[in-house]
């Protein structure tokens, strides 16, 4: 959509979560949010908190760097979220259980 600003945390949740086969609320449910959180931070209308961000980047096992949300170029050895086939939503289940 115009005027949304796009940044690689964003694209690389998305394509994450669109090859694990999850769906948005999969994982607002896993993370105890509101599906407008995540949608909002695909569309990049906002970015997760650090606290998130380093959850995210838990359960996708490094597929999704929490820097990814910064904006600033990433290191050229950035995680191929395709690397890490074993990552998956359940294990947001260990999390320490905190809301934001």
């Amino acid at each position: 959509m115009a005027g949304e600003k796009f940044n690689r945390g964003a694209q690389l949740l998305r394509l994450w979560r669109d090859r694990k086969g999850k769906t948005q609320r999969d994982c607002a449910v896993i993370l105890e949010i509101d599906t407008s959180h995540v949608n909002k931070w695909e569309n990049g209308a906002m970015v997760p908190s650090l606290e998130y961000a380093v959850v995210i980047e838990q359960i996708t096992r490094g597929s999704v760097p929490c820097g990814s949300w910064l904006d600033v170029p990433l290191p050229e050895h950035e995680v191929d979220p395709f690397l890490n086939p074993d990552a998956d939503l359940h294990l947001l289940a260990n999390k320490t259980s905190t809301k934001g």
